[in-house]
């Protein structure tokens, strides 16, 4: 069953692989509620893949783990052994690259329009926004909510 032709705003959640196909891409993508009255809705998780060549060869060389793209497609619900839905893309845009460093090493967690970066080695907590706008550093993850109410006051 095909749903229709889509446009998804969301974080590219792994690393694409390539897909079981010559020319081909494999992903995940996390799209998050954006409107404070939905930052309590659960991220919506889909599988993605293409057959375009400029993706595919955009996912295995460029993209990274965090990334903030804009996928155009076509959905299709979850089939009987599938978990997920899933998208064949047919244009992607890379909105707001992931911060450097987040790659391989970090933990990418979102509360609303808000990211922030977990590294094991380290208490304190990076935050920015989705469109990268830089929050600060909270000492410890205790203290991002402090850190973002802050500044919302600015």
């Amino acid at each position: 069953m095909d749903l229709g032709h889509v446009t998804i705003f969301g974080f590219i959640d792994a690393l694409p692989i390539p897909g079981s196909l010559p020319g081909t891409a494999q992903f995940t993508l996390l799209h998050s509620p954006t409107e404070e009255a939905e930052w309590e809705q659960p991220d919506t998780a889909f599988t993605c893949t293409t057959h375009s060549p400029e993706v595919t060869e955009e996912l295995l060389t460029i993209i990274r783990m965090g990334d903030l793209v804009q996928v155009t497609g076509t959905l299709a619900p979850p089939g009987a052994s599938d978990t997920l839905a899933s998208v064949l893309v047919d244009a992607m845009e890379v909105l707001v690259p992931a911060p450097l460093g987040s790659c391989f090493d970090l933990i990418l967690e979102r509360y609303g329009p808000y990211v922030f970066a977990f590294d094991a080695g380290c208490d304190a907590v990076p935050v920015w926004t989705e469109s990268g706008a830089w929050v600060g550093l909270a000492d410890t993850s205790a203290h991002i909510i402090g850190l973002i109410d802050a500044w919302e006051q600015h």
